[in-house]
């Protein structure tokens, strides 16, 4: 799982052979702020990589089981 606007961890993740399976848009963050912890809403991504095809990329068991719970793409 992976935050939407994180694109120094989606970059890395796709270099990688992991391809998104699902988007969640109902995610939270909390942030730090000067007094307080704030929750913020964020979308997370679901990479996932199926490792019995080389590497490649794919969606595998998890992936569709993850697909059909927060929808594809």
């Amino acid at each position: 799982m992976v935050d939407e606007k994180n694109k120094a961890a989606r970059g890395l993740y796709e270099k990688n052979g992991y391809e998104l399976v699902a988007r969640d848009p109902r995610g939270m963050k909390v942030i730090p702020t000067e007094w307080q912890l704030k929750e913020v809403p964020v979308t997370n991504l679901c990479m996932c990589k199926d490792l019995k095809k080389g590497g490649k990329g794919g969606e595998g068991v998890l992936g569709g089981i993850l697909g059909g719970l927060f929808g594809r793409r």
